[in-house]
C-alpha cells in the first residue's frame, strides 16, 4: 500500500520551476518559486476514500475537486503541497493564491 502511494505521490509530484495547466480547473499549477507577488488564499483540499485497487483514480479525483474548490475561492494559481493517505482516505492538499 505505501509503494503505490508514493508512485501517486510521485506523479503528482510538482519540480520548483514547473508550470501546467490540469483539468478540468483554468486555475495554474507552478512550483512555489513561481509565486512571486500573489495573494495568498489559503490551502484547498479534497479527501476521498481509496483502495489499492483505485489509488491512481482517487488521487486525480481529489486533486481536480482541489483544484475546483481553489478556483472557486477565486485563486488563478496553486502550489501542490502535499498527498497523503490515512484510513484508507486520500488527501490532496493545495496552496491557492490569486496573481
Amino acid at each position: 500500500m505505501l509503494k503505490a502511494l508514493a508512485a501517486v505521490a510521485v506523479c503528482l509530484a510538482v519540480p520548483a520551476n514547473a508550470e501546467f495547466y490540469p483539468a478540468p480547473s483554468a486555475v495554474k499549477m507552478v512550483g512555489e518559486q513561481k509565486v512571486t507577488d500573489c495573494e495568498f488564499l489559503g490551502l484547498a483540499y479534497e479527501a476521498d476514500s481509496f483502495n489499492s485497487k483505485n489509488m491512481d483514480k482517487a488521487a486525480r479525483k481529489a486533486l481536480d475537486e482541489a483544484l475546483v474548490k481553489a478556483s472557486q475561492a477565486g485563486a488563478n494559481t496553486v502550489v501542490f503541497k502535499g498527498i497523503s493517505a490515512s484510513n484508507k482516505e486520500l488527501v490532496v492538499t493545495l496552496m491557492a493564491y490569486r496573481c
